[in-house]
């Protein structure tokens, strides 16, 4: 029975996501026929899998944290079914190659952990992860679906609007002081950023350096494969960016000179919610003109 429910709830939101999709591509095209330009299809490859986010998790029985994982469950058997798919179709496939890093880089032995810690950083303390996604609040559900979406590493991730997703907090940075403080604080602290990405870039050429060397080699493959481990967690855990110098732009307007009066004039204006004056009119008959040195207050 509960399988049963999974299934249906599985294909619900199968269907959910193609829906979603299409409507998406119909607005595009509605928008640039309106716009009097063509749309076209882009092309993408197969090796790029696609998540849509659009809608809130579901209410269900599963926790927050349980909701998670079993997204990462089925992507591993969509995924090991595509595999045996292409094996019996051309076993040769570049694409094979693909699916195996996918699987590789989803590991489902650290699947709790890691989805406990996606959880964590999306603001769920650790009972609100033990939490029904039926006893929790929209908002909260969203996070529940932007988390199994993170989880999984989508090729090429799509937020239906983007702001509401999105953490400002995690985004800004905040400096003590007045200006000068900030701008002197900015430099020591872009100077510090860039040392240490050109320190861990050049440790990450010379463990590239160190893998691409050891070739076949059996006694150097162990070697190889645990330093290709150490690479791909300082890749998981996130690189340092370098730093990008901001823009100056400089703008130029020409004086439009003053405009004659009146900017605004009103003749003989009559107002009223309903449109019919004889029921309690805003006003009647009004006259009066705007210019550019006016100060006008409104009450009301």
């Amino acid at each position: 029975m509960a399988a049963d429910k999974k299934e249906k709830r599985e294909k619900k939101e199968r269907v959910s996501k193609t829906t979603s999709k299409k409507k998406a591509a119909a607005e595009a095209a509605a928008a640039a026929a309106n716009a009097g330009s063509t749309v076209e299809e882009v092309p993408i490859p197969e090796h790029i899998d696609i998540y849509l986010l659009n809608q809130e998790f579901p209410p269900t029985e599963m926790t927050a944290l349980e909701a998670v994982i079993e997204y990462a469950e089925k992507e591993i058997k969509n995924l090991e079914a595509r595999m045996e798919e292409i094996l019996s179709e051309d076993p040769e496939s570049p694409l094979l190659e693909d699916i195996y890093e996918r699987i590789d880089s989803l590991d489902a032995a650290t699947f709790e952990v890691r989805a406990a810690s996606i959880l964590h950083g999306l603001g769920f303390s650790a009972a609100r992860m033990k939490f029904k996604t039926k006893d929790l609040s929209g908002g909260w559900r969203m996070r529940v679906a932007l988390a199994r979406a993170l989880f999984v590493k989508p090729t090429l991730l799509l937020l239906d609007q983007p702001t509401n997703h999105l953490d400002l907090g995690a985004c800004l940075a905040y400096y003590g002081g007045n200006y000068d403080t900030y701008v002197k604080t900015k430099q020591e602290l872009e100077v510090n950023q860039m040392k240490a990405y050109e320190k861990q870039q050049a440790e990450i050429k010379d463990i590239k350096q160190f893998i691409a060397s050891c070739g076949t080699y059996a006694n150097l493959v162990r070697q190889a494969k645990s330093r290709q481990k150490i690479l791909d967690k300082m890749i998981e855990a996130g690189l340092i960016e370098k730093v990008v110098k901001d823009t100056n732009f400089k703008f130029f307007f020409n004086c439009a000179g003053k405009l004659p009066p009146p900017v605004l004039s009103f003749t003989e204006v009559d107002f009223s919610y309903s449109g019919n004056m004889n029921e309690n009119p805003i006003y009647k008959k009004l006259n009066f003109s705007v210019d550019t040195d006016s100060r006008i207050a409104l009450l009301g």
